[in-house]
């Protein structure tokens, strides 16, 4: 395959075209996240865009940015040109979207979780950090000693993840749950259950 030599050119945003396979989509609050993005950095990654015969001016990637871009009234958009056959734009359109990598959630869990979700992730995303620097409270180790909530190994968990505040409403009209302790993303609870839902008045006190 022809090397192409990558060089950024300002292409008019009309004169560009979305290809009718392509698979990616993007929710109405991933589009708003991106939108954002745009709106403070600007079109920092440009797209790339096909000139093979018969394909020209068609958008192999950046397709959502550059929707976003037409929602700022943009004119132009920062683009890189190719030339590729139709079945090399399709896989290139495939592993722009799919090779990305994966996050490392140990590092991601240095950062501060309002921040993170500011940046465009979810509350259910959280579950493969540590669940302490999500609460960021210490108050379960007063329960430490207590043997109805003292924890024991080889106890059986199970996580449910919703998208959205509407379907942990729904789920929880159908299945009626109460909750030893609620923090924006994190909602516990125990079976059988053995508390109150205000954990505060369930504090250990020592009887003298």
């Amino acid at each position: 395959m022809k090397k192409n030599k990558l060089i950024i050119e300002y292409l008019e945003i009309k004169k560009l075209k979305h290809p009718s396979y392509n698979p990616r989509q993007i929710s109405d609050e991933e589009f708003k996240h991106l939108k954002k993005s745009v709106e403070k950095f600007d079109a920092v990654e440009p797209a790339i865009i096909n000139t093979y015969k018969g394909r020209v001016n068609i958008i192999i990637g950046g397709n959502q940015r550059i929707e976003v871009a037409k929602k700022l009234k943009k004119k132009t958009f920062p683009c890189v040109k190719v030339s590729l056959k139709p079945t090399d734009e399709k896989e290139l359109n495939i592993r722009l979207n799919k090779n990305t990598g994966n996050w490392d959630w140990d590092l991601l869990g240095k950062f501060k979780i309002p921040d993170l979700i500011n940046f465009g992730f979810k509350d259910w995303e959280f579950t493969n950090i540590n669940l302490q620097d999500i609460n960021q409270s210490d108050e379960n180790s007063e329960w430490v000693g207590m043997p109805e909530f003292e924890k024991k190994e080889g106890s059986l968990k199970v996580i449910v993840h919703f998208q959205s505040e509407k379907d942990r409403t729904k789920f929880l009209k159908k299945y009626p749950l109460k909750f030893v302790k609620k923090t924006k993303q994190v909602w516990s609870t125990v079976f059988p259950f053995k508390g109150r839902d205000d954990l505060a008045s369930l504090k250990f006190k020592d009887k003298k």
